[in-house]
């Protein structure tokens, strides 16, 4: 773990911008809210939220809400990718800051996707509510388990919020196991399930009856390898951890990646995804 520790604090300290902000690759000159965020949920699966580089990076995150306590994509971009807001209560509840994140608990709760009639062209709810990537339009899958993530940490799990979330998941689930971006099936078609959506619904949906979800599970477990993306199999890892199922190759194969010679160029929330998985599990459920 303290290799692991140094590793991530040279890494992160290589990439932090005068700002205090982190952009999504080395080299870059604008700072990503995402990636800042993201960089402060691997430092406290580590037990590092008190050292100085995350306290520097969690004081720009809180300094780029915006008056309402959404959080942008970009400083420069402050009401574009609003969905992020779920990632700024994580990062409040994980580093004890609520009180800085009041307003964003309170946005994320008031955010809501648009509804549509129903067709049988489309087979799905489409009466249910979720949350959007871009205001004012249909619900997706990720914003909304990012949501209900971050939304029980916040100690909102039994929320009504929280709930027409779950159903929302739950109607969008391939019935052969998994999610897709969005739909689960077009004009008949299935359509088909990707591991890094999968296992974040997994964890969204975390103390829900296991025979609702296991072919999802069983989805994750037949191809958390079975791809070429450290990020993908670093979310798979974490959810199976947090179902306690082992994880040993995917800690070994993840560790590789890490020591590998193309890290340099990787996209850092990636790599902060991969630290998170290594460090402490159930992180955002517990």
């Amino acid at each position: 773990m303290e290799n692991l520790k140094n590793f991530f604090l040279e890494f992160i300290n290589a990439r932090i911008l005068a700002s205090n902000g982190i952009p999504y690759y080395l080299g870059q000159s604008a700072e990503s809210n995402e990636t800042s965020m993201v960089s402060l949920m691997a430092f406290a699966s580590l037990g590092m939220e008190n050292e100085a580089i995350p306290q520097k990076i969690l004081k720009r995150v809180i300094n780029n809400l915006n008056s309402n306590g959404s959080i942008g994509v970009f400083p420069s971009a402050s009401e574009d990718g609003l969905w992020l807001t779920a990632h700024a209560i994580l990062v409040g509840e994980l580093y004890q800051r609520k009180p800085d994140f009041e307003k964003s608990l309170e946005f994320l709760l008031n955010r809501k996707s648009v509804t549509f009639p129903n067709y049988p062209e489309v087979t799905q709810d489409n009466s249910l509510v979720g949350w959007p990537w871009v205001t004012g339009t249909f619900g997706w899958v990720e914003p909304t388990a990012w949501s209900l993530l971050a939304l029980k940490k916040a100690g909102k799990g039994n929320d009504e919020r929280w709930q027409s979330g779950k159903k929302f998941l739950l109607d969008r689930m391939v019935s052969s196991g998994g999610w897709n971006c969005g739909n689960k099936m077009v004009y008949g078609n299935e359509l088909l399930p990707f591991l890094d959506i999968t296992s974040l619904c997994l964890m969204a949906l975390d103390g829900i009856e296991l025979n609702l979800i296991q072919k999802s599970i069983d989805f994750v477990k037949s191809n958390s390898l079975d791809t070429t993306s450290l990020y993908a199999t670093s979310l798979a890892k974490m959810a199976l951890d947090s179902l306690n199922y082992s994880t040993d190759d995917l800690g070994k194969y993840i560790l590789e990646k890490l020591n590998g010679s193309e890290i340099g160029a990787a996209n850092i929330s990636h790599i902060s995804y991969a630290v998170m998985s290594l460090g402490k599990k159930r992180m955002f459920l517990s």
